[in-house]
């Protein structure tokens, strides 16, 4: 029954690494989804810029800042984005590792 202890303890460790991991996904997600919100506003933004004139060197200035910022706004969907997806594997792994060690007790 040393044994069954054992395995016991290893599926509580798993089964709190899942939750924590899947804690993560969800704020990774909520992340996600500020960022593609902030995405949208911006590309509205510079949609809005390019239909205006850009007669005079400020609005070329903020037309600039804001593709800046568009970069930078992409940059950060696509690092919270793999992060996402990083963490899904983990989880299917920890299922995988919970069943497992289910089976075994």
């Amino acid at each position: 029954t040393e044994a069954n202890e054992q395995l016991q303890s290893d599926l509580g460790l798993a089964n709190q690494r899942l939750k924590v991991t899947r804690q993560s996904v969800q704020k990774l997600s909520t992340e996600l989804e500020a960022c593609q919100a902030e995405k949208t506003a911006l590309e509205k933004q510079l949609a809005e810029l390019g239909d205006a004139s850009m007669t005079s060197a400020g609005s070329h200035t903020a037309k600039s800042h804001t593709q800046a910022d568009w970069k930078h706004l992409e940059n950060r969907v696509r690092t919270t984005a793999n992060e996402v997806s990083r963490q899904s594997e983990v989880i299917k792994a920890l299922r995988a590792e919970n069943e497992e060690q289910a089976i075994q007790v």
